[in-house]
Protein backbone atom coordinates (compact mmCIF):
# COMPACT_ATOMS: atom_id res chain seq x y z
CA UNK A 1 0.00 0.00 0.00
CA UNK A 2 2.81 2.34 0.90
CA UNK A 3 4.59 1.46 -2.35
CA UNK A 4 1.43 2.17 -4.32
CA UNK A 5 0.98 5.50 -2.52
CA UNK A 6 4.59 6.43 -3.27
CA UNK A 7 4.08 5.59 -6.92
CA UNK A 8 1.04 7.85 -6.98
CA UNK A 9 3.20 10.74 -5.69
CA UNK A 10 5.82 10.26 -8.40
CA UNK A 11 6.56 13.69 -9.97
CA UNK A 12 5.28 14.13 -13.50
CA UNK A 13 8.75 14.75 -14.89
CA UNK A 14 10.17 11.47 -13.50
CA UNK A 15 9.34 9.14 -16.35
CA UNK A 16 9.69 5.39 -16.12
CA UNK A 17 12.45 3.64 -18.04
CA UNK A 18 9.87 1.90 -20.25
CA UNK A 19 8.50 5.31 -21.27
CA UNK A 20 11.96 6.46 -22.34
CA UNK A 21 12.27 3.30 -24.44
CA UNK A 22 8.97 4.13 -26.19
CA UNK A 23 10.02 7.76 -26.72
CA UNK A 24 13.38 6.67 -28.16
CA UNK A 25 11.73 4.18 -30.53
CA UNK A 26 9.14 6.70 -31.76
CA UNK A 27 11.84 9.37 -32.16
CA UNK A 28 13.89 7.04 -34.35
CA UNK A 29 10.80 6.27 -36.41
CA UNK A 30 10.01 9.96 -36.86
CA UNK A 31 13.59 10.72 -37.93
CA UNK A 32 13.63 7.79 -40.37
CA UNK A 33 10.36 8.96 -41.90
CA UNK A 34 11.00 12.71 -42.13
CA UNK A 35 14.67 13.04 -43.12
CA UNK A 36 15.71 10.21 -45.51
CA UNK A 37 14.15 10.50 -48.95
CA UNK A 38 11.50 8.25 -50.38
CA UNK A 39 12.86 6.82 -53.64
CA UNK A 40 10.69 6.63 -56.74
CA UNK A 41 11.97 5.39 -60.09
CA UNK A 42 10.26 6.73 -63.22
CA UNK A 43 10.49 5.43 -66.78
CA UNK A 44 9.82 7.72 -69.75
CA UNK A 45 9.07 6.37 -73.25
CA UNK A 46 9.89 2.82 -72.04
CA UNK A 47 13.67 3.34 -71.98
CA UNK A 48 14.74 6.52 -70.19
CA UNK A 49 14.88 6.30 -66.43
CA UNK A 50 15.28 8.91 -63.74
CA UNK A 51 15.14 8.64 -59.96
CA UNK A 52 13.15 10.99 -57.78
CA UNK A 53 13.91 11.69 -54.11
CA UNK A 54 11.33 13.19 -51.75
CA UNK A 55 12.23 14.38 -48.24
CA UNK A 56 9.68 15.22 -45.57
CA UNK A 57 6.49 13.80 -44.14
CA UNK A 58 3.58 14.43 -44.18
CA UNK A 59 4.57 17.36 -46.42
CA UNK A 60 7.52 17.18 -48.82
CA UNK A 61 9.98 20.00 -48.09
CA UNK A 62 12.68 18.89 -50.57
CA UNK A 63 12.27 17.11 -53.88
CA UNK A 64 15.11 16.43 -56.31
CA UNK A 65 15.67 14.10 -59.22
CA UNK A 66 18.48 12.73 -61.36
CA UNK A 67 18.86 13.00 -65.12
CA UNK A 68 18.45 10.14 -67.56
CA UNK A 69 22.09 9.05 -67.19
CA UNK A 70 22.28 5.39 -66.14
CA UNK A 71 25.92 5.87 -65.10
CA UNK A 72 24.87 8.33 -62.40
CA UNK A 73 25.20 6.50 -59.03
CA UNK A 74 22.14 8.37 -57.78
CA UNK A 75 20.16 6.87 -60.64
CA UNK A 76 21.09 3.26 -59.82
CA UNK A 77 19.42 2.84 -56.43
CA UNK A 78 16.71 0.20 -56.32
CA UNK A 79 13.11 1.34 -56.06
CA UNK A 80 12.43 -1.02 -53.11
CA UNK A 81 15.47 0.11 -51.08
CA UNK A 82 15.04 0.98 -47.40
CA UNK A 83 15.80 4.73 -47.43
CA UNK A 84 17.45 5.12 -44.03
CA UNK A 85 19.98 2.40 -44.87
CA UNK A 86 21.41 4.35 -47.85
CA UNK A 87 23.60 7.40 -47.35
CA UNK A 88 22.40 9.03 -50.57
CA UNK A 89 18.87 9.25 -49.16
CA UNK A 90 20.09 11.36 -46.22
CA UNK A 91 21.61 14.04 -48.46
CA UNK A 92 19.51 17.21 -48.13
CA UNK A 93 22.24 19.72 -49.07
CA UNK A 94 21.40 20.55 -52.71
CA UNK A 95 22.28 17.08 -54.05
CA UNK A 96 21.33 17.89 -57.65
CA UNK A 97 21.27 20.79 -60.09
CA UNK A 98 18.99 23.75 -59.25
CA UNK A 99 16.64 23.01 -62.15
CA UNK A 100 15.88 19.56 -60.74
CA UNK A 101 15.74 20.56 -57.06
CA UNK A 102 12.67 22.05 -55.42
CA UNK A 103 12.87 23.34 -51.86
CA UNK A 104 9.69 24.10 -49.94
CA UNK A 105 10.95 25.64 -46.66
CA UNK A 106 7.40 26.47 -45.55
CA UNK A 107 6.80 22.75 -44.91
CA UNK A 108 9.78 22.19 -42.60
CA UNK A 109 8.14 23.66 -39.48
CA UNK A 110 4.83 21.76 -39.92
CA UNK A 111 6.74 18.49 -40.43
CA UNK A 112 8.77 19.11 -37.27
CA UNK A 113 5.62 19.94 -35.29
CA UNK A 114 3.91 16.74 -36.46
CA UNK A 115 6.95 14.70 -35.45
CA UNK A 116 7.14 16.32 -32.01
CA UNK A 117 3.41 15.79 -31.53
CA UNK A 118 3.74 12.07 -32.29
CA UNK A 119 6.66 11.73 -29.86
CA UNK A 120 4.80 13.59 -27.08
CA UNK A 121 1.59 11.62 -27.56
CA UNK A 122 3.45 8.30 -27.52
CA UNK A 123 5.38 9.31 -24.39
CA UNK A 124 2.23 10.51 -22.62
CA UNK A 125 0.28 7.33 -23.37
CA UNK A 126 3.20 5.09 -22.35
CA UNK A 127 3.69 6.92 -19.04
CA UNK A 128 -0.04 7.14 -18.35
CA UNK A 129 -0.36 3.39 -18.71
CA UNK A 130 2.84 2.64 -16.82
CA UNK A 131 1.68 4.55 -13.75
CA UNK A 132 -1.37 2.33 -13.56
CA UNK A 133 0.11 -1.07 -14.37
CA UNK A 134 3.36 -2.95 -14.61
CA UNK A 135 5.10 -3.15 -17.96
CA UNK A 136 3.85 -6.64 -18.82
CA UNK A 137 0.55 -6.42 -16.95
CA UNK A 138 -2.45 -6.27 -19.30
CA UNK A 139 -6.14 -6.00 -18.54
CA UNK A 140 -8.78 -8.04 -20.34
CA UNK A 141 -9.92 -4.90 -22.17
CA UNK A 142 -6.40 -4.19 -23.43
CA UNK A 143 -6.02 -7.75 -24.69
CA UNK A 144 -9.37 -7.49 -26.48
CA UNK A 145 -8.37 -4.20 -28.12
CA UNK A 146 -5.06 -5.75 -29.20
CA UNK A 147 -6.82 -8.74 -30.79
CA UNK A 148 -9.30 -6.46 -32.60
CA UNK A 149 -6.52 -4.22 -33.95
CA UNK A 150 -4.52 -7.24 -35.11
CA UNK A 151 -7.57 -8.71 -36.84
CA UNK A 152 -8.31 -5.36 -38.52
CA UNK A 153 -4.70 -5.07 -39.74
CA UNK A 154 -4.70 -8.62 -41.15
CA UNK A 155 -8.09 -8.08 -42.80
CA UNK A 156 -6.89 -4.84 -44.36
CA UNK A 157 -3.76 -6.57 -45.65
CA UNK A 158 -5.83 -9.36 -47.20
CA UNK A 159 -8.15 -6.80 -48.77
CA UNK A 160 -5.17 -5.04 -50.36
CA UNK A 161 -3.79 -8.35 -51.70
CA UNK A 162 -7.15 -9.26 -53.26
CA UNK A 163 -7.43 -5.78 -54.78
CA UNK A 164 -3.94 -6.08 -56.25
CA UNK A 165 -4.84 -9.41 -57.90
CA UNK A 166 -7.93 -7.83 -59.49
CA UNK A 167 -5.84 -4.94 -60.83
CA UNK A 168 -3.38 -7.39 -62.39
CA UNK A 169 -6.27 -9.26 -63.99
CA UNK A 170 -7.65 -6.01 -65.41
CA UNK A 171 -4.24 -5.21 -66.89
CA UNK A 172 -4.18 -8.46 -68.88
CA UNK A 173 -5.99 -8.52 -72.21
CA UNK A 174 -6.97 -11.38 -74.57
CA UNK A 175 -4.12 -12.38 -76.85
CA UNK A 176 -6.35 -12.39 -79.93
CA UNK A 177 -6.72 -8.63 -79.76
CA UNK A 178 -4.40 -5.74 -79.08
CA UNK A 179 -3.57 -4.86 -75.47
CA UNK A 180 -6.34 -2.29 -75.68
CA UNK A 181 -8.98 -4.50 -77.19
CA UNK A 182 -8.69 -2.24 -80.25
CA UNK A 183 -8.42 -3.89 -83.65
CA UNK A 184 -5.57 -1.59 -84.63
CA UNK A 185 -2.75 -3.72 -83.24
CA UNK A 186 -0.18 -0.97 -83.85
CA UNK A 187 -1.51 0.93 -80.84
CA UNK A 188 -0.87 -0.45 -77.36
CA UNK A 189 -1.08 0.54 -73.75
CA UNK A 190 0.75 -0.95 -70.80
CA UNK A 191 0.60 -0.27 -67.09
CA UNK A 192 3.56 -0.06 -64.76
CA UNK A 193 2.75 -1.31 -61.26
CA UNK A 194 4.37 0.45 -58.34
CA UNK A 195 3.89 1.32 -54.69
CA UNK A 196 0.67 3.22 -53.91
CA UNK A 197 0.47 2.85 -50.12
CA UNK A 198 1.31 5.07 -47.14
CA UNK A 199 4.57 6.98 -47.64
CA UNK A 200 5.61 6.66 -43.97
CA UNK A 201 5.37 2.86 -44.12
CA UNK A 202 7.54 2.63 -47.24
CA UNK A 203 10.18 4.86 -45.65
CA UNK A 204 10.38 2.67 -42.58
CA UNK A 205 10.54 -0.80 -44.13
CA UNK A 206 11.10 -0.16 -47.85
CA UNK A 207 8.70 -0.99 -50.66
CA UNK A 208 9.94 -4.57 -51.14
CA UNK A 209 7.78 -6.32 -48.53
CA UNK A 210 4.76 -4.11 -49.30
CA UNK A 211 3.74 -5.59 -52.65
CA UNK A 212 0.13 -5.73 -51.47
CA UNK A 213 0.06 -1.95 -51.96
CA UNK A 214 1.21 -2.15 -55.58
CA UNK A 215 -1.11 -0.60 -58.14
CA UNK A 216 -0.88 0.80 -61.68
CA UNK A 217 0.97 4.07 -61.10
CA UNK A 218 2.05 4.71 -64.71
CA UNK A 219 0.51 4.14 -68.14
CA UNK A 220 2.50 4.00 -71.38
CA UNK A 221 0.65 4.55 -74.67
CA UNK A 222 2.56 3.77 -77.85
CA UNK A 223 1.30 3.59 -81.40
CA UNK A 224 0.49 5.31 -84.66
CA UNK A 225 -2.88 6.52 -83.33
CA UNK A 226 -2.75 7.19 -79.56
CA UNK A 227 -6.18 8.85 -79.39
CA UNK A 228 -8.24 5.61 -79.05
CA UNK A 229 -5.83 4.42 -76.36
CA UNK A 230 -6.27 7.62 -74.38
CA UNK A 231 -10.05 7.34 -74.63
CA UNK A 232 -9.82 3.76 -73.38
CA UNK A 233 -8.42 5.09 -70.10
CA UNK A 234 -11.75 6.78 -69.33
CA UNK A 235 -13.39 3.32 -69.25
CA UNK A 236 -11.01 1.96 -66.62
CA UNK A 237 -11.77 3.84 -63.46
CA UNK A 238 -10.24 1.18 -61.23
CA UNK A 239 -7.01 1.22 -63.23
CA UNK A 240 -6.65 5.00 -63.45
CA UNK A 241 -7.41 6.07 -59.88
CA UNK A 242 -3.80 5.38 -58.83
CA UNK A 243 -2.07 6.72 -61.95
CA UNK A 244 0.62 9.29 -61.24
CA UNK A 245 2.33 9.27 -64.63
CA UNK A 246 1.11 9.16 -68.23
CA UNK A 247 3.39 8.75 -71.24
CA UNK A 248 1.90 9.21 -74.73
CA UNK A 249 4.28 8.36 -77.59
CA UNK A 250 3.33 8.61 -81.25
CA UNK A 251 5.29 6.04 -83.23
CA UNK A 252 6.45 6.92 -86.71
CA UNK A 253 8.90 5.39 -89.18
CA UNK A 254 12.33 6.96 -89.44
CA UNK A 255 12.34 9.73 -92.02
CA UNK A 256 8.56 10.15 -91.87
CA UNK A 257 7.91 12.61 -89.08
CA UNK A 258 4.15 12.89 -88.62
CA UNK A 259 2.50 14.38 -85.57
CA UNK A 260 -0.56 12.71 -84.11
CA UNK A 261 -3.44 15.08 -83.39
CA UNK A 262 -4.72 14.89 -79.83
CA UNK A 263 -8.36 15.92 -80.04
CA UNK A 264 -10.36 17.68 -77.35
CA UNK A 265 -11.82 14.44 -76.00
CA UNK A 266 -8.41 12.83 -75.45
CA UNK A 267 -7.13 15.96 -73.70
CA UNK A 268 -10.25 15.95 -71.51
CA UNK A 269 -9.52 12.35 -70.49
CA UNK A 270 -5.92 13.18 -69.60
CA UNK A 271 -6.81 16.25 -67.56
CA UNK A 272 -9.52 14.44 -65.58
CA UNK A 273 -7.24 11.72 -64.24
CA UNK A 274 -7.31 12.51 -60.50
CA UNK A 275 -3.80 11.65 -59.30
CA UNK A 276 -1.56 12.25 -62.32
CA UNK A 277 1.53 14.31 -61.47
CA UNK A 278 3.67 13.69 -64.58
CA UNK A 279 2.64 13.77 -68.24
CA UNK A 280 5.02 13.05 -71.11
CA UNK A 281 3.87 13.56 -74.70
CA UNK A 282 6.01 12.58 -77.68
CA UNK A 283 5.44 13.56 -81.34
CA UNK A 284 1.90 14.86 -80.97
CA UNK A 285 0.12 18.04 -81.99
CA UNK A 286 -1.52 20.11 -79.26
CA UNK A 287 -3.26 23.45 -79.69
CA UNK A 288 -3.30 26.24 -77.13
CA UNK A 289 -6.64 25.11 -75.69
CA UNK A 290 -5.06 21.79 -74.79
CA UNK A 291 -2.15 23.58 -73.12
CA UNK A 292 -4.54 25.73 -71.11
CA UNK A 293 -6.34 22.63 -69.83
CA UNK A 294 -3.03 21.00 -68.90
CA UNK A 295 -1.96 24.16 -67.05
CA UNK A 296 -5.14 24.00 -64.95
CA UNK A 297 -4.57 20.45 -63.69
CA UNK A 298 -4.25 20.87 -59.88
CA UNK A 299 -1.96 17.88 -59.29
CA UNK A 300 0.26 18.15 -62.39
CA UNK A 301 3.85 18.83 -61.32
CA UNK A 302 5.89 17.84 -64.39
CA UNK A 303 5.11 18.20 -68.09
CA UNK A 304 7.46 16.88 -70.77
CA UNK A 305 6.72 17.79 -74.40
CA UNK A 306 9.11 16.13 -76.85
CA UNK A 307 8.97 16.87 -80.59
CA UNK A 308 5.45 18.23 -80.31
CA UNK A 309 3.88 20.97 -82.42
CA UNK A 310 0.76 23.01 -83.06
CA UNK A 311 1.23 25.38 -80.13
CA UNK A 312 1.97 29.09 -79.98
CA UNK A 313 4.00 31.31 -77.68
CA UNK A 314 0.81 32.21 -75.82
CA UNK A 315 0.13 28.57 -74.99
CA UNK A 316 3.69 28.02 -73.76
CA UNK A 317 3.44 31.18 -71.66
CA UNK A 318 0.30 29.77 -70.06
CA UNK A 319 2.19 26.63 -69.06
CA UNK A 320 5.07 28.64 -67.62
CA UNK A 321 2.67 30.79 -65.63
CA UNK A 322 0.92 27.78 -64.10
CA UNK A 323 0.99 27.69 -60.31
CA UNK A 324 1.02 23.90 -60.29
CA UNK A 325 3.59 22.87 -62.91
CA UNK A 326 7.04 22.88 -61.31
CA UNK A 327 9.03 21.29 -64.15
CA UNK A 328 8.34 22.09 -67.81
CA UNK A 329 10.56 20.39 -70.37
CA UNK A 330 10.37 21.33 -74.07
CA UNK A 331 12.63 19.11 -76.15
CA UNK A 332 12.79 19.80 -79.91
CA UNK A 333 9.35 21.34 -79.60
CA UNK A 334 8.97 24.38 -81.89
CA UNK A 335 6.19 26.86 -81.32
CA UNK A 336 5.10 29.69 -83.54
CA UNK A 337 4.39 33.30 -82.72
CA UNK A 338 0.81 34.13 -81.80
CA UNK A 339 -1.15 34.89 -84.99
Amino acid sequence: MAAHHAAGLRPWYRLHASTWVVVAAVTCGVVFVEIPAEVTVHYIHYADRYTEYKHGWPWVYLEHSTGYDFSDPLNSIEADAIPWLHAVCWNVAAPHKPESTRYRPRYIAPDVLVGLLLICVAGFLAEWRRRRRRVWQFSLGELLIGVLLSAAALGWWRYRQDGRKKLFEDARMPESRSPLGIRDTTTSISFDFGYAGPAWLARLVGKGPLEAFNAPVAAFILGNDPVPAIRELSKRKRMTVYLRQISVSHFYFEGEVRLADLDEESIRVLTQLPSVQTISIYACRLDDRALHRLAEMPNLRKLDLDRCGGMTEAGIACLRASRHIEVLQLRETPFRAEP
